[in-house]
């Protein structure tokens, strides 16, 4: 039972011989399957298309009326870039909501710093 299994490994060996004949190049031809393998297991699959000249679009159009804090535009966007998240695949917050509460002051002298809050209600 031994020399049979040395037998086939000698035939294995002698196999793999007829392919590469030194170690040298079995040595390359091992770096060049192991960067083969890497990169298509790198290689990213994506499962939805580019859309972004359609997002820039719609964001900037006028429909949206700027997009200033606390108008119907702002909520129209804020809507339309959460459809966009699920979309893509994005995971809300924690609160299993996309979007974020914050406080915002919005300055009426164009020389005034915005300021900005972070606070839970």
């Amino acid at each position: 039972i031994q020399n049979k299994k040395k037998k086939q490994c000698v035939c294995h060996n002698q196999s793999l011989s007829i392919f590469v004949k030194n170690k040298s190049e079995k040595m390359k031809l091992l770096k060049y399957l192991l960067f083969f393998i890497l990169v298509i297991s790198c290689k990213q699959k994506t499962p939805y298309q580019n859309h972004i000249k359609d997002d820039v679009i719609f964001l900037s159009s006028d429909s949206l009326e700027g997009r200033e804090t606390g108008t119907q535009g702002e909520v129209k966007a804020g809507e339309y870039i959460k459809k966009r998240f699920i979309q893509i695949g994005l995971q809300p917050l924690e609160n299993n909501n996309y979007f974020q509460n914050f406080t915002f002051k919005p300055k009426t002298n164009p020389h005034q710093e915005i300021s900005f809050s972070n606070q839970k209600k």
